[in-house]
């Protein structure tokens, strides 16, 4: 009877297959051939997010152009009055927002404030794999100081999130949430910094209403819980970023700590878990707080990325030989 150890090939390969499996969610291993249905196909998603970086429509004459958000690709705001401002430099004319000597851009010639004339949530709906998990990249800036907000992801409401009544001095679903982790951050266990990136936060909430509110909101019942149940079935992630405005600070997978090898969320924590079924997902931005009094001014966003984990194939033959190929496909 034969004693002889298993071919150092084949032990190779097996210690490969299970090197690899330790790095990706066994949900990226269940996705068999879709056809052409995207929306089960992971291997489409390399940045989820619409003009990420705010270079469309590219402006030529302007600094800081207020335009309607139906001309701006893929982003959406709860404004009433529909606006979103730019900041771009052109040539040697640089956008006014910016202060300090570092005039630069992260990524491109143009980006975004996150409010215009009011205070307003700035969102997209972006289309995501169920059961797969997404990672998350962003620049932020001060405008005349240190800024801070509310990176916000989760399911995409039947109702979208709108200002009551259309009062622009109104609060949409999005701000009440802010403002509730702000009051709650003791009760939630949360360390908002003064510089840099909070933990994840999870808030539960009811589902949004058409008008503004919560479904099944009665008197002065809170939205918002702390723990999931039959009414709050709605679970929202929530970062909050605050930055100086001498440079642009770099967050989640831009952030120069951050390292796949550490698996997922890169040692950072700036993963989100698309549920099973989940085909649409919000990603939304709410001022925090700012340098001033007047919350409409600051924030500054920019190279937006929004992208799958890992993706892994496996090919094998008849033989008995196969091959084993991972992509890490979060921008780094």
């Amino acid at each position: 009877m034969s004693t002889n150890p298993l071919p150092k090939r084949l032990l190779s390969l097996v210690l490969t297959i299970c090197m690899v499996l330790s790095l990706v969610p066994m949900s990226a291993l269940a996705t068999g051939d879709s056809g052409n249905d995207s929306s089960n196909n992971p291997n489409t998603a390399v940045n989820a997010i619409v003009n990420g970086s705010f270079e469309d429509p590219p402006q030529k004459d302007r600094n800081a152009p207020q335009l309607e958000a139906g001309d701006v690709s893929g982003w959406s705001t709860t404004a009433i009055g529909q606006l979103i401002e730019f900041g771009v430099n052109i040539g040697t004319s640089s956008a006014p927002q910016l202060w300090g000597t570092d005039k630069s851009i992260p990524d491109g010639n143009q980006f975004a404030e996150l409010n215009a004339d009011e205070v307003s949530t700035l969102y997209q709906n972006v289309s995501t794999v169920g059961g797969h998990i997404y990672e998350w990249g962003l620049s932020h800036r001060g405008r005349e100081g240190k800024d801070t907000m509310a990176l916000i992801i989760g399911p995409k409401q039947a109702n979208a999130p709108a200002k009551p009544d259309e009062d622009e001095n109104g609060q949409d679903q999005f701000m009440r949430l802010t403002d509730w982790v702000q009051r709650n951050a003791q009760t939630l266990g949360v360390t908002v910094p003064t510089d840099g990136c909070s933990q994840r936060i999870t808030v539960y909430s009811k589902k949004f209403d058409e008008n503004g509110g919560f479904l099944n909101n009665p008197g002065n019942e809170s939205p918002f819980s702390t723990a999931p149940s039959n009414l709050y079935t709605e679970t929202w992630s929530v970062w909050i970023i605050a930055t100086g405005n001498q440079s642009w600070g770099s967050y989640g997978t831009h952030h120069p700590t951050y390292d796949p090898l550490q698996g997922i969320g890169g040692g950072i924590g700036c993963s989100y878990t698309v549920p099973v079924g989940q085909t649409e997902t919000t990603f939304a931005f709410c001022s925090y707080a700012g340098a001033t009094s007047n919350r409409t001014l600051g924030n500054l966003l920019d190279n937006i990325t929004f992208s799958l984990y890992h993706n892994v194939t496996f090919t094998t033959t008849a033989g008995g030989k196969g091959t084993v190929s991972a992509e890490i496909q979060g921008t780094i």
